[in-house]
């Protein structure tokens, strides 16, 4: 079975023009995750309120920290975030276990739904690597609930966590696919869920063999057209 790569924490900045006036500063919270893990996460609001919001899953090996560069360009453009620490993984307690990440990411994905500060109809999930395919279970089961999903470098099977299929439940929910050519396994795993999933959805496939958050740092465009394809998904 391919195993994700363990990556760095990667570097990013979008120059997605502002959308309001004040910084929020982020805050760190906690989130009950299956069997009453802590999860531990960084809420950066929007500064508005009923804001679209985006939940961010980080790689195998890192961190919540990983996505900080990114959330103050989609605080910019107006979207709330929630970055959280997967088990095992970070200031988050626990175990590795692939499954239960698969209902904490549920538990964490409610708790930025029904934030007061949160438009629930507007709320994403973005995910890299692992994160991604957590991030495409989340849209297949609640496809009403998710407004967009971004996946950074998925593979069809990371630590048994199998997407094959799972885009063609993601009925509705708008798919942004990245990934590099020379990282071959993700390479092929955008364009198998490009062709399966419902609607028009062209994958992004850079050039070289960044994985996942990495590609920010190799390709710094992808920041942007991240953003922009999170501002049109709440839009519809």
């Amino acid at each position: 079975m391919p195993q994700e790569p363990s990556r760095a924490a990667a570097s990013a900045s979008a120059t997605v023009e502002s959308t309001r006036g004040e910084t929020s500063p982020p805050l760190n919270v906690t989130v009950t995750g299956a069997q009453g893990l802590d999860l531990i996460g960084t809420y950066t609001p929007a500064g508005e309120a009923a804001a679209p919001a985006v939940l961010l899953l980080h790689m195998y090996g890192t961190d919540r920290r990983s996505w900080q560069p990114l959330l103050e360009g989609l605080a910019a453009a107006g979207i709330a975030s929630l970055a959280i620490d997967l088990r095992g993984h970070g200031d988050t307690g626990g175990s590795e276990d692939w499954e239960l990440a698969q209902q904490d990411v549920a538990a964490a994905f409610e708790w930025l739904r029904t934030n007061p500060d949160v438009d629930p109809s507007r709320v994403g999930v973005v995910g890299a690597s692992i994160g991604a395919n957590l991030a495409l279970v989340q849209a297949a089961s609640h496809p009403d609930e998710v407004a967009g999903a971004a996946l950074l470098s998925p593979g069809m099977d990371y630590f048994r966590v199998k997407i094959e299929g799972l885009a063609q439940k993601a009925i509705g929910v708008p798919l942004f696919l990245a990934a590099s050519e020379d990282d071959g396994y993700s390479a092929e795993t955008v364009r198998i869920l490009a062709g399966e999933a419902p609607g028009e959805h062209t994958p992004t496939v850079f050039d070289g063999a960044s994985h996942g958050t990495d590609m920010f740092a190799s390709h710094p465009e992808l920041a942007d057209q991240l953003i922009r394809f999170l501002l049109e998904a709440f839009s519809q």
